[in-house]
């Protein structure tokens, strides 16, 4: 019962939380960029605020070594990141996330390999943050196959 309880407190926090960042993005108030290692940003998140939901679902995690430094909002690629983790290691019930990037035509594309996709609904609420945060930041964000990625301006 405890459990279930927890559960459904993360739930209703996850949903709080969404809503909020929805209301955020919706201010037509600029935010400032600064420059960021994502890579650095990238395993703050990992080891702080996904550690939990990693532990808990026994997912290994690969990332490459090197990354770029790019001129972005922090709060608002972090829960990007934040939420295209938290989807596949929930929707995609595998024990690997790998990450990786490259640098072509004046982008830098993030990917992180995962199992077969499924469909997104448009109305699914990460969804429409993870549309409103990439529109936020300038990127496209996407997915093939085996992989998700947040495409973002290199200059």
């Amino acid at each position: 019962m405890l459990a279930l309880l927890n559960k459904a407190e993360h739930q209703m926090s996850d949903v709080v939380q969404a809503l909020l960042l929805l209301a955020d993005l919706s201010q037509e108030q600029p935010r400032q960029a600064r420059p960021l290692n994502v890579g650095q940003h990238l395993q703050h998140l990992l080891n702080n605020r996904m550690a939990l939901l990693i532990q808990q679902h026994l997912v290994q995690v690969h990332c490459a070594e090197n990354w770029p430094q790019i001129n972005v909002y922090p709060p608002w690629l972090e829960e990007l990141w934040a939420l295209l983790i938290k989807r596949q290691i929930k929707q995609a019930h595998h024990s690997s996330l790998s990450f990786a990037w490259s640098q072509h035509d004046g982008y830098y594309q993030f990917t992180l390999q995962c199992a077969p996709q499924q469909a997104i609904s448009a109305n699914d609420l990460s969804w429409v943050i993870v549309q409103g945060l990439a529109e936020k930041l300038n990127a496209t964000v996407g997915m093939n196959e085996q992989h998700l990625y947040i495409r973002l301006p290199s200059s």
